[in-house]
């Protein structure tokens, strides 16, 4: 029986350096060795940030079987904001995550996850607090959701109890109507 395979490994470790502390074996590296492809990190080629972003949202929505949604040019823009330390998978999670929540045809700026928007909005003042950014966060995700807490604490990734602790630490009023949301 003939068996004939191809083996693709990826890593973001050095390996000829690891081979040198001895720390990954050196017969292993020669064999892995063969057609080595160095790929850069997301950060370095924001021009596939969008092609990317678009592929996985066409994915995604198959697997959901629903409608593919759209990425608006503001969406698209902050997803190249990004530095992306979790490279294509880290963005391939942010995708995944927006489809599910996101009940429109269009994704913008405002579905993209808290954290997204945070780490991309370059006019945070310096001397605010962890709690004073934590407060906001979890206020504007209830304002997005018209207060749906169960759905907020998905989108923050954090449990149900978790954040009726927060809403309760930070005094949020959870009996806004989704209009005197609107009217702020």
């Amino acid at each position: 029986m003939d068996v004939d395979v191809r083996v693709i490994a990826a890593t973001n470790r050095d390996l000829l350096h690891a081979v040198g502390e001895g720390s990954f074996r050196q017969d292993l590296y020669y064999r892995l060795n063969v057609l080595p492809i160095n790929v850069p990190p997301l950060r370095d080629r924001r021009e596939d940030v969008e092609r990317l972003a678009i592929y996985f949202m066409a994915k995604t929505c198959e697997q959901l079987g629903v409608p593919l949604k759209k990425l608006s040019e503001a969406a698209l823009a902050a997803l190249r904001r990004q530095e992306w330390p979790g490279n294509a998978r880290e963005l391939e999670n942010i995708i995944e995550r927006t489809a599910h929540f996101c009940e429109g045809e269009e994704i913008t700026e405002q579905h993209l996850p808290m954290n997204l928007s945070v780490r991309n909005s370059g006019n945070l003042q310096e001397n605010r607090s962890l709690r004073d950014i934590e407060r906001v966060a979890i206020e504007d995700t209830l304002k997005k959701t018209q207060w749906n807490v169960s759905r907020s604490a998905r989108m923050l990734g954090v449990g149900r109890n978790t954040l009726y602790g927060k809403i309760r630490e930070y005094q949020l009023d959870t009996k806004k109507s989704p209009c005197s949301v609107l009217e702020q």
